[in-house]
């Protein structure tokens, strides 16, 4: 009836109406019909899988950096200890304090839909334990960054990292680093990075707020009630 929210208590958002044009006197008018909403879409992750090669210690969509007078880290293909794919890296560093080796990436096709929203990186590395633990990095212009230390555990293990988007960030970067030690050769593998999210799952929907907010899986979009546009929350 008129004055109710809802049309069914069996499925409270089946009817759930935002306006009503109410300026006719007698007539009570539905609003507009629906219309497609497109989804924002993340950021792409080139080559997360570490798949695309030259030779085999060019990795073609990485930016690496070796670091050392004499004893540089190394970055090699490795083709036989992998989590997925066909290959993984394998980043050496010497038994020397002043040894490095670090992988970088800018993400490309920004979208400021993700201002304001938490974002989580899967990295999938490998690590013996002992000595400087290898590092990840993820920044954001406009948000600062967020740097957790990869598991050492000899296994292969899934490490999440999670950051804060600024209001004017303006992109993402990330970079996996280790410095060596005195003591010993270090190695390490790293291995599909990817955004960490849940989507295989239905669509679900709550109208608050004056808005309408949707979920799928671990993401969520809200959708602004007078312009219709769709922001990752």
């Amino acid at each position: 009836g008129i004055g109710k929210e809802y049309a069914s208590p069996k499925d409270l958002a089946k009817c759930w109406w935002s306006t009503c044009d109410l300026d006719h006197e007698g007539h009570l008018l539905p609003p507009p019909l629906a219309t497609a909403l497109t989804l924002p879409s993340l950021p792409t992750i080139t080559d997360g899988g570490l798949e695309v090669w030259t030779g085999t210690d060019v990795l073609d969509n990485w930016t690496k950096t070796a670091t050392g007078n004499g004893s540089a880290g190394t970055l090699t293909k490795e083709t036989t200890d992998i989590h997925g794919g066909s290959a993984s890296a394998l980043m050496t560093v010497k038994a020397n304090a002043a040894s490095g080796i670090q992988i970088k990436q800018t993400f490309t096709n920004w979208s400021n839909d993700i201002r304001g929203a938490t974002v989580r990186v899967k990295i999938w590395a490998k690590a013996a334990s002992g000595g400087n633990a290898p590092t990840a990095s993820l920044s954001s212009t406009g948000s600062g960054s967020t740097t957790i230390n990869l598991t050492q555990s000899g296994a292969w293990v899934k490490n999440i990292i999670t950051l804060k988007v600024g209001t004017i960030s303006t992109g993402f970067v990330l970079q996996i680093d280790r410095t060596g030690d005195v003591d010993a050769v270090r190695t390490f593998y790293v291995d599909d990075i990817a955004w960490d999210y849940t989507s295989d799952v239905n669509f679900c929907y709550e109208n608050f707020n004056n808005g309408t907010y949707i979920s799928k899986g671990s993401i969520l979009y809200r959708v602004d009630s007078s312009t219709g546009a769709m922001f990752f929350q």
